[in-house]
């Protein structure tokens, strides 16, 4: 699969900024999305290769003729490999919040993969770190308890976007209660129920799209895959500078 587009996820036109960034050893486009601009994913046996700066963005797919669903969660440091996408209709990158991306050439990344041994692996870790997190995400799926299913993704979020207070963690939730609803595979009015829930038990706050977690060992206890998370968070992809 390949990238065929950018369009405004309302408006239906390219508006991403892009510009090419020669790097000592690579060239690649920085792509800059906006909140809910989407990058659209086509099949093509030769796809590019994605590196996630900063930002984070939702893969979404249609799932039926008349339902999307949130796939996946990217964060920074993750690599996309487009050939990696799901082969169903409809498949995008959609912008959570301000995104700033690296586009590879097929060819760019196939003469890394022979020249840089070291780049190769660094892309090859990042890549089975992205499907680890999706192996957790689809186990907690399975768990019917929709409590479980939140408290891991706050979990989630929380790891990876998030920063220490106290005893607990605070982090901005880019997503719309829509998008958490499809990630989690819930109702919109069940999810708005569970969040009013985990506020009446003091396992979270929220002002705006701050989440404040109070006592995080609390939120852990609920979830299904702290330690798993935690552990595999604790190794998220780091790139240096230098390569691009």
């Amino acid at each position: 699969m390949t990238t065929r587009g950018l369009e405004n996820a309302h408006q239906g036109r390219a508006m991403v900024d892009m510009h090419h960034t020669e790097a000592p050893k690579f060239t690649s486009v920085r792509l800059t999305l906006q909140p809910e601009q989407r990058l659209i994913v086509t099949d093509d046996p030769d796809g590019h290769l994605f590196i996630v700066n900063s930002g984070v963005l939702m893969l979404e797919a249609k799932i039926t003729p008349d339902q999307r669903r949130v796939l996946e969660l990217l964060f920074a440091g993750d690599v996309f490999p487009t050939a990696d996408a799901p082969r169903l209709p409809g498949t995008l990158l959609v912008a959570a919040n301000a995104c700033e991306l690296m586009r590879f050439r097929p060819s760019v990344v196939e003469g890394a993969y022979r020249s840089e041994p070291e780049l190769n692996a660094r892309i090859q870790s990042a890549i089975a770190h992205r499907n680890a997190r999706r192996t957790l995400h689809l186990a907690s799926l399975a768990e019917p308890n929709a409590e479980v299913r939140l408290a891991d993704f706050l979990v989630e979020i929380g790891l990876y976007l998030g920063a220490p207070a106290g005893t607990g963690r605070t982090f901005e939730l880019p997503f719309t209660r829509e998008h958490i609803a499809s990630y989690l595979a819930l109702n919109p009015d069940t999810l708005s129920r569970l969040f009013t829930r985990f506020k009446q038990k003091g396992l979270i706050s929220i002002s705006q799209r701050r989440v404040l977690v109070p006592n995080w060992q609390a939120l852990c206890d609920v979830a299904l895959l702290p330690a798993a998370q935690s552990e595999l968070a604790g190794r998220r992809p780091v790139w240096p500078a230098s390569h691009f």
